[in-house]
């Protein structure tokens, strides 16, 4: 991905999933453009994301996304790890994480986050159609998802 490639993951329930690496050809000319985060294709500006996602493979085919789409994207492997980047002075614009992680859940984050910027736009994404524990006032994105799907929902935060 740090190459100008790409990953490309797509699942389909009962089909099972298909995983895509996109490679640059060897002996590639330089074409003197600067290097795209995650080999990301440029798109406009529109705000900061603060990813979190306990899962390494997950936030970062996430970030990567994200990237497509227009947004800077902070990462972090924990709740723990996300409220340090808010405390040390970080204020994303929108917070994508996880429902289910070890030690806080995306619910509690997103709550807590809340308190100090309550104007943080916030979506959960969760494994489990039906997982427990995330507030119903919080929109949710079903894992595994498109980018198209994850576009039309942070589009859908306003």
């Amino acid at each position: 991905l740090q190459l100008g490639g790409a990953a490309v993951i797509g699942s389909v329930p009962g089909q099972g999933t298909n995983v895509e690496l996109w490679l640059p050809q060897a002996g590639r000319q330089d074409s003197g453009e600067a290097p795209r985060a995650h080999g990301a294709p440029r798109a406009p500006q529109r705000g900061t994301v603060l990813l979190v996602d306990d899962e390494d493979v997950v936030r970062l085919t996430t970030a990567y996304m994200l990237a497509g789409l227009g947004y800077d994207v902070i990462e972090a492997a924990s709740a723990a790890e996300a409220l340090e980047l808010v405390a040390r002075g970080l204020v994303p614009s929108v917070l994508v994480t996880d429902h289910l992680m070890p030690g806080m859940s995306g619910t509690d984050l997103a709550h807590a986050l809340r308190r100090d910027h309550p104007a943080l736009k916030v979506l959960i994404i969760s494994g489990y159609a039906d997982a427990n524990g995330i507030a119903p006032d919080l929109p949710r994105l079903t894992k595994p998802f498109r980018n198209a799907e994850l576009g039309a929902s942070l589009d859908a935060l306003g």
